[in-house]
């Protein structure tokens, strides 16, 4: 659809309102509903927090009771009624859903009632959505010392409605679709978030890998213990060695000599410490800060599998030479958090990316030939460790984990090939989570209604 400069008329909102509403443009109360007027049940009372993403958010409404409600008339609000938030976030809009009958307003709130014979409600509400509308609204908002605008500023604000019926109509049509396909893409991301979750939380169980485990050949993760424990004594000898003639001493590898039987046949369960390269503990010390440099990581950039690097805070090499002198982290190691509020979270390094340690955190480098990074980090986030780690964090007021603790974990260790196959169940979901991750809808959606109201823009 394209709308030349002559396709368009305008308006005021005061021109567009229903007349047959006594109270068709106005605000909520100005004081006279307060917290202790709220109800468990009752009327829907929306403020300018329910009002997130251009969407009412139902589950998270307050109620006032219909008496309050009625000796309220002047902020009523119905179906289709359009919202703008018009102090504190200026510029957020919403539409009564058709489900909520009666509701009722704050004073920061505006609300319009349209005539549906001048004007779609849902016309305005995309129009207001527009980068155009918002950075007006914001210049209107910031000529007062409180920042935000009035009921008289409401009703002249301008609408540029197409002369045809039918653009308007498609115009709704198309912005609607979008929403609708934004709404779904949310529900797709949710599912899928669900849905590794669920599968970390079954890898422990056998479900997962049940049907590909009845394929295999007769195979036990024993004789893969036998075999770590031969290689770890073997590179155990090869370093001591390499370093006979250096003063630091080589402790020798744990072993893991007794495996504990498991409830899944061929599997068992493992102490942590003896399946895996290095386990090493962040530095005991707060980081020398500096305002660029090298990476130094926090728990608050973890996230199950993955490490967010935004808003990295950074240490000069001086103090990250000593950050990594025990060890220097790589690609594809897997941060453990230990204590405080991101306890029990791992995450991996990507690749590329050169950083230390901060604090509250610990390393673990794993073997591939003896244990999948994938397959752990996938378990260190399941329940099955929470698990432990409740057990062992039981009645401390400050939540954490020592070295000790970690190492301890005993892990469920499957075959090396049923590994690979939870590991590649596990990519293709959370490659179909990065896949969605990447479609940004709000980018589409901007797209569209700047095409749309172009031609307008250029002329006013």
């Amino acid at each position: 659809m394209k709308l030349g400069k002559k396709d368009w008329k305008q308006a005021i909102i005061e021109d567009l309102r229903d007349t047959s509403n006594p109270y068709p443009i106005g605000d909520g109360d100005h004081g006279q509903i307060t917290p202790s007027d709220y109800t468990e049940n009752g009327i829907p009372y929306i403020r300018v927090k329910d009002i997130v993403d251009n969407e009412i958010m139902v589950k998270k409404l307050v109620h006032i009771s219909e008496k309050t409600h009625n000796e309220n008339r002047k902020s009523h609000l119905h179906p289709d009624d359009l919202l703008i938030t018009k102090t504190g976030s200026i510029g957020k809009v919403a539409i009564i859903p058709k489900e909520i009958l009666k509701s009722n307003t704050t004073s920061s709130v505006g609300k319009i009632s349209f005539d549906k014979n001048k004007i779609d409600p849902f016309y305005v509400y995309h129009y207001f959505r527009t980068s155009y509308f918002q950075k007006y609204v914001n210049s209107i908002s910031e000529r007062s010392i409180q920042k935000g605008f009035n009921i008289l500023d409401l009703k002249k604000f301008i609408v540029p409605i197409p002369k045809s019926n039918s653009n308007q109509k498609e115009i709704v049509s198309v912005l609607n679709l979008v929403d609708d396909i934004k709404k779904n893409h949310k529900k797709a991301m949710k599912f899928v978030e669900q849905l590794t979750y669920s599968i970390i939380n079954q890898i422990s169980t056998g479900k997962l890998t049940e049907k590909f485990r009845e394929k295999l050949e007769e195979e036990s993760a024993k004789k893969l213990i036998e075999q770590i424990n031969l290689e770890r004594l073997q590179n155990y000898e090869i370093s001591k060695s390499k370093k006979r003639n250096k003063v630091k001493k080589l402790s020798k590898p744990k072993l893991c000599e007794k495996p504990q039987p498991y409830s899944i046949k061929n599997w068992c369960l493992v102490p942590l410490e003896t399946l895996v390269e290095k386990i090493v503990d962040c530095p005991h010390s707060t980081p020398k800060w500096a305002e660029s440099g090298m990476i130094c990581v926090r728990t608050n950039q973890f996230k199950p599998f993955k490490l967010d690097l935004n808003n990295s805070k950074y240490v000069d090499q001086k103090t990250f030479d000593y950050r990594t002198e025990r060890l220097r982290p790589k690609s594809g190691d897997i941060l453990y958090s230990r204590e405080g509020a991101i306890l029990g979270v791992a995450c991996q390094i990507p690749e590329d990316v050169e950083l230390c340690m901060g604090q509250r955190m610990m390393l673990i480098r794993c073997n591939e030939k003896w244990l999948k990074k994938d397959y752990l980090t996938a378990i260190l986030n399941s329940e099955f460790i929470k698990h432990q780690i409740s057990t062992k964090i039981a009645g401390t007021a400050s939540p954490h984990l020592n070295v000790q603790d970690v190492k301890s974990f005993l892990i469920p260790v499957p075959p090396l090939k049923e590994q690979e196959r939870i590991v590649n169940i596990l990519e293709n979901t959370i490659n179909l989570k990065n896949k969605l991750k990447n479609v940004n809808i709000n980018d589409i959606y901007t797209s569209i209604q700047s095409k749309i109201f172009s031609s307008w823009y250029d002329s006013n």
